[in-house]
């Protein structure tokens, strides 16, 4: 038998307005188990959304028998496995499917190679030289794109790219 039908069952005679406050106490009693854990969680989480929701879904997850200090570190490999494309999961999404138990796969990033490589490279320097000169324009820009051309087309000139 539940907590909430026990206690139904101890308050025979009583009126339904006694009940219904007792169960919505009980409730209340629920949600606030783990409130500074709760609150922990919370002010780590980046995308903070649906935070009711979320404080309902930690305190069933608690209930659940799943440790605070699990969550935390699931919580933490998630936020930093989580590939830049993919949108952040809404709190009460992470916590009511456990993904705190989550081990995801490495991510693999292909490197680039060869002509790509060295463009790649003279792209990060000219966005670097840019930004310590405190220019905005990069890459993106007419002048990024001249300025990387020519140089591109310079060294391959010279025989250094081949």
């Amino acid at each position: 038998m539940g907590r909430i039908s026990e206690m139904v069952a101890g308050m025979r005679g009583a009126r339904l307005s006694e009940i219904v406050d007792a169960i919505a106490k009980m409730e209340a009693e629920t949600l606030d188990v783990g409130a500074d854990s709760f609150e922990q969680f919370w002010s780590v989480w980046p995308h903070k959304v649906g935070k009711p929701a979320a404080k309902k879904a930690y305190a069933a997850c608690i209930k659940r028998k799943n440790d605070h200090s699990d969550i935390m570190a699931g919580m933490a490999t998630y936020i930093g496995t989580k590939p830049p494309e993919r949108p952040w999961l809404n709190p009460a999404t992470f916590l009511n499917q456990e993904r705190f138990n989550d081990m995801p796969a490495q991510v693999y990033q292909p490197q680039p190679k060869g002509l790509a490589a060295e463009r790649v490279k003279l792209q990060l320097e000219i966005s670097d030289a840019n930004r310590s000169a405190g220019q905005t324009s990069d890459y993106h820009s007419n002048a990024g794109r001249l300025a990387i051309g020519s140089r591109f087309d310079d060294e391959r000139n010279r025989g250094r790219l081949l």
